[in-house]
């Protein structure tokens, strides 16, 4: 059975990046910017959450909660070492157990 490659210039002008590049060059918004909030809106609209806010990944949201809301008693780290730094890092867990 042949299997086909993944034909990623199809992908691509399915998903208009390069529209998403000129935009970004042309209004210089590489971070921010309407585009992400109007993406964060859709989010909520689509949740019903009141807030949604768009973060680069997991680390930068666990360092924004664990910092602004009050962090539980004992925070689950499964073995995942950055999780770790940024608890240890915000003062969140005890790194003598």
């Amino acid at each position: 059975m042949k299997v086909p490659f993944f034909d990623y210039k199809q992908y691509a002008s399915e998903h208009r990046y390069t529209d998403w590049i000129n935009d970004c060059l042309s209004t210089g918004f590489l971070i921010g910017g309407p585009a992400m909030s109007e993406f964060e809106r859709s989010i909520e609209n689509y949740t019903g959450i009141k807030h949604c806010i768009a973060v680069a990944n997991a680390t930068d949201a666990m360092e924004i909660t664990f910092q602004y809301l009050k962090p539980p008693e004992k925070i689950p780290m499964h073995n995942l070492r950055r999780n770790l730094n940024v608890a240890l890092r915000l003062h969140c867990v005890d790194p003598s157990g």
